[in-house]
């Protein structure tokens, strides 16, 4: 039990009551025994004078200020009761959940029993430690039999103590510190993604997250993009206190609130006080507040105030997602070398549906299913952004299968002239070369292609084209078909395909596996995608080139005869392996990251969003499993030299097993998430609007099969929490329907009501 004060700066601060003589003699003083009674007059004046206490703050210190301690709540929830004093019966009701409380306080554990003018103050251990404060209140309420106050659930609560006089029970053990791991409420837990859960801690440390969100120079990181402390501090004040530093008032209150916020980055004093960019306030006084900070406060889920503003620091910026270079596979940094900055996902967009067409003997099991590496990437950006400088990439990694491809191409040339020379009518004809074509082109006809597809020997193809406006334009017939293929492809389905005559291409494949990669414009994208809810977006990984509207002129750096060695006997291993790889935690990374997603659009009722994330999980999945099979084959090489990997591989094609196997790090979990959500924010910049003004149109069948379709208000009503509010009603109404009025949703809850399908509350309402 804690006494709250408030300081020279009009902050509440809080002090341990050690015992309870200590805590008699503060109630019973003269001054609290004069405010107790105005108080019981009515007097309000009299009820804020009488000392207020605090039953679930857990300082570590003295003096230690009230706002933001919830992360530190002790093992008690304290109850507020208030009565209806203008319903008749109240003081009778009064007392008989009063004698009900006091005899059953062993069974129910309670700690602290006081009666005020209109109620009561309970102080009890919380039901359950593992739920939320709400869940407490109402496990408590259902115990005790009570109507508690649901308004009163910050767990920092803090309520004015009469004396002696209204002191029904007081039990020894309401001044113990018991520390109790801090559960968010449902809201907060829905606002941000799960982060890695925290190593367990010693009793009375912060409980604090085991991932900064930093980047490796210490700057802000969000959605792996980093920021840099000035730029985070000057968009705060711009955005919360019109662009001014406080400098007077309340300005350690409005530091403290920043620092709060800052708190979510890191825990680390040092790197906190870089974010004071400007602070005005003496040494001592700054250290004071990020100290307070630091050894008190950690929130579990981003604050909303913060989150705001990174999202339209991210709006308003250029940046591109990046990868931690440390933690990628030298091959890939050879790559990214020869690159313009900021091609990290770019390149491992168009790198990774290459890896798995290259490792076409491996299969990895996510979700109890066993599929091959099957990936389609599309590369955007505007004509002139640096689309074409992965070819020369692509070309060095790819060299083997082109190697092969050349020299049936040719002799399949020579097949045409043999034949065009002893013409239709010879009897005999020059035979057809046998082989497949591991890397078939796009720009071609249809019939070809699926001709191509058909002859790879159940290994993958894999097709790039650094012009994808002039495939998009060829195609523009079939655009349909060749979605329909991909999908397949992507599902590693059968493919089937009839035609009607001896001339036509027939294909019937029992497991397509195609890889592609396409360089092109926004609008060739757009192109390619003509059905944007046959799930061909979301199967798709898209990235973006940056900006380089007004960037000078990078020098072209190509890749030197060494790199393009290694790479391509790195390209070789891969084309040795074959196995089936079983990764359970990077699996359990993106469930992780995948139910972060999902609570994130449930509670923005994003459907949009909420649709992007079935697949986006699993693509991610795949490209971070391909990253992991280059680094085992750079691996093998430096272990065994190369000849002694090729040689480890041909006698044992599973020996890259237990290595990717014991790469499920820190440093893959970074990178899963990094793609992820760089390829769900991508898939959203380019396919939202469409997909949004898809599913508003009068004619897609989006209501469930049965004799009626489910009406809009239906859908608000199971959006609705059990217990809600007028607003809530309105604020689901105008995300299905922008220009509703607030009248409109006020209608809708007298229906409800009418109908008995809702009940008004003290609180607002809840449905029967």
């Amino acid at each position: 039990m804690y006494r709250v004060t408030v300081n020279d700066e009009g902050q509440k601060v809080c002090s341990l009551i050690h015992n309870r003589q200590e805590f008699l003699a503060l109630i019973d003083s003269a001054q609290n025994k004069s405010a107790c009674q105005a108080a019981l007059r009515g007097d309000a004046n009299g009820k804020r004078a009488q000392v207020q206490i605090c039953a679930q703050c857990n300082p570590g210190h003295n003096g230690f200020m009230l706002a933001g301690s919830k992360q530190y709540p002790t093992n008690m929830i304290m109850v507020d009761v208030d009565y209806d004093t203008a319903a008749p019966g109240w003081q009778q009701k009064k007392e008989e959940d009063t004698q009900r409380i006091l005899a059953s306080k062993e069974e129910h554990a309670i700690l602290f029993l006081q009666s005020t003018r209109k109620g009561l103050h309970i102080i009890m251990r919380r039901p359950d430690a593992t739920q939320p404060q709400s869940e407490n209140l109402l496990l408590a309420a259902q115990k005790l039999g009570i109507e508690p106050d649901m308004c009163a659930k910050d767990i920092t609560r803090v309520f004015f103590c009469g004396d002696s006089s209204t002191l029904l029970y007081l039990h020894d053990d309401v001044f113990a510190v018991e520390d109790c791991p801090y559960v968010p409420e449902e809201e907060e837990a829905k606002s941000a993604k799960p982060k890695t859960n925290a190593k367990a801690q010693p009793a009375g440390t912060p409980a604090a997250p085991a991932r900064e969100h930093l980047s490796h120079d210490e700057q802000p990181l969000y959605k792996s993009l980093a920021f840099t402390w000035p730029e985070i501090s000057q968009k705060w004040w711009q955005q919360y206190n019109d662009g001014l530093l406080p400098q007077e008032g309340e300005r350690n209150t409005r530091w403290f609130s920043f620092l709060t916020a800052m708190s979510w980055f890191t825990g680390n004093a040092e790197i906190l006080r870089q974010a004071c960019h400007g602070c005005t306030l003496a040494a001592d006084e700054l250290d004071a507040l990020i100290n307070n900070v630091t050894a008190n406060y950690r929130p579990a889920a981003m604050p909303s105030k913060l989150r705001t503003l990174l999202e339209k620091l991210l709006r308003e910026s250029s940046r591109t997602y990046t990868l931690s270079r440390r933690t990628l596979p030298q091959s890939i940094r050879h790559c990214l070398g020869a690159l313009p900055r900021s091609m990290d996902m770019p390149l491992l967009a168009a790198l990774a549906p290459m890896v798995g067409a290259l490792a076409t003997g491996v299969n990895v099991t996510y979700n109890g299913k066993s599929t091959a590496l099957n990936l389609t990437s599309f590369i955007t950006g505007e004509s002139g952004s640096n689309k074409s400088s992965l070819t020369d990439i692509i070309y060095t990694w790819t060299a083997e299968l082109r190697s092969a491809d050349a020299a049936l191409l040719a002799a399949e040339e020579e097949w045409r002239q043999k034949k065009r020379r002893t013409g239709s009518s010879a009897k005999e004809q020059p035979a057809k070369p046998a082989g497949v074509i591991r890397m078939p082109t796009v720009n071609a006809t249809l019939p070809q292609l699926c001709a191509r597809l058909s002859q790879t020997g159940g290994k993958h193809a894999f097709s790039y084209t650094e012009e994808a406006d002039e495939f998009t334009s060829r195609m523009a017939a079939n655009m349909q078909d060749v979605t329909a293929m991909q999908r397949k492809a992507y599902d590693g389905a059968p493919y089937e395909r009839e035609t009607v005559g001896a001339e036509g291409v027939n294909a019937h494949i029992p497991q397509l596996l195609w890889n592609a990669v396409y360089c092109g414009t926004p609008d060739a994208l757009h192109r390619m995608v003509p059905n944007v809810t046959d799930g061909t977006c979301n199967r798709m990984a898209i990235a973006s080139t940056p900006d380089n509207t007004f960037a000078p002129l990078e020098p072209h750096k190509p890749l030197t005869g060494a790199q393009k060695e290694y790479i391509q006997r790195t390209a070789h291993l891969l084309t040795l392996m074959c196995g089936t790889a079983a990764l359970p935690k990077l699996e359990h990374w993106a469930g992780e990251w995948l139910e972060g997603i999902r609570q994130e659009a449930e509670a923005q009722q994003d459907k949009v969003l909420a649709r992007a994330r079935m697949r986006t999980h699993v693509t991610a999945f795949r490209m971070t499993v391909c990253m992991l099979l280059v680094r085992a084959a750079e691996r093998l090489m430096a272990d065994h030299g190369y000849q002694g990997a090729e040689a480890l591989l041909k006698r044992n094609p599973q020996a890259w097993l237990p290595i990717v196997s014991a790469l499920q790090n820190k440093a893959c979990r970074d990178n899963y998430e990094t793609i992820a959500d760089s390829l769900i924010d991508e898939s959203m910049r380019y396919f939202r609007h469409r997909i949004t003004a898809a599913y508003a149109a009068k004619n897609y069948a989006a209501a469930p099969c049965g004799r009626r379709a489910t009406g809009g208000n239906e859908a608000i009503y199971a959006a609705l929490p059990a217990a809600f509010s007028l607003d809530d009603v309105f604020q689901l109404m105008i995300k299905e329907k922008p220009d509703t009025k607030r009248n409109t949703a006020s209608c809708q809850l007298k229906r409800w009501k009418q109908a008995g399908r809702v009940v008004r509350t003290k609180t607002g309402y809840a449905k029967c």
